[in-house]
């Protein structure tokens, strides 16, 4: 499964609230991409997702 390159808009939008860096806790990542996304804007991310075809480190 190809990983999609955007995070979701929500998030785009609502990034800018957090102070950087922020220790930053995304339950149900998925893909990985909201993880992702906050890593590179300087957050210290802690992603997690139950699925065993989530999140793979």
């Amino acid at each position: 499964m190809p990983i999609r390159p955007r995070t979701n808009v929500f998030l785009a939008d609502q990034g800018a609230r957090l102070e950087v860096p922020s220790d930053v806790l995304v339950p149900g990542d998925g893909e990985g991409r909201s993880g992702v996304w906050l890593a590179q804007q300087g957050h210290r991310v802690t992603a997690v997702d139950s699925s065993q075809v989530g999140v793979a480190a």
